[in-house]
């Protein structure tokens, strides 16, 4: 595995299994439009590549009244980022910072991310999974 990139096979293996079951709706290429994205925000924190074991962690988004894309979705998770702070390691008061530490914790080495379109595009649902988990209390993403 390339130092600092999340897993390609965990993605693919998670993407193609909900595309054949007809439960993902497929961009141009959304395996490695989730990890582009993902892989940015770790980049601005200077993640590294770890070694880990544990249950999934996760982050979803619902969206009402259509599909967003991949890169959006974890965009919308990493502006979270402006309410977390560092050295602290704490978010600001009444916000949420939980999807943003998701993302650029250090010691989750894979992801897995679909999406399911609900009706006739009234709105869609992403979820993507880390492994190991991130977001132990009183630790710090990077």
């Amino acid at each position: 595995m390339i130092e600092g990139l999340v897993s390609v096979a965990f993605v693919a293996l998670v993407i193609s299994h909900f595309s054949v079951h007809g439960v993902a709706k497929s961009a141009p290429n959304p395996t490695q439009e989730y990890l582009d994205a993902h892989n940015q925000a770790r980049a601005q924190v200077g993640w590294v590549l770890s070694n880990g074991r544990g249950q999934y962690g996760g982050n979803q988004l619902r969206v009402g009244g259509g599909i967003m894309s991949p890169r959006l979705v974890v965009e919308s998770w990493v502006e979270q980022k402006k309410y977390y702070n560092h050295p602290a390691n704490s978010c600001a008061q009444n916000h949420t910072c939980g999807s943003y530490t998701q993302v650029v914790w250090r010691k989750s080495l894979e992801l897995g991310c679909a999406m399911a379109v609900c009706g006739n595009v009234t709105a869609s649902l992403t979820v993507c999974f880390y492994n190991p988990p991130g977001n132990y209390y009183g630790q710090s993403p990077y």
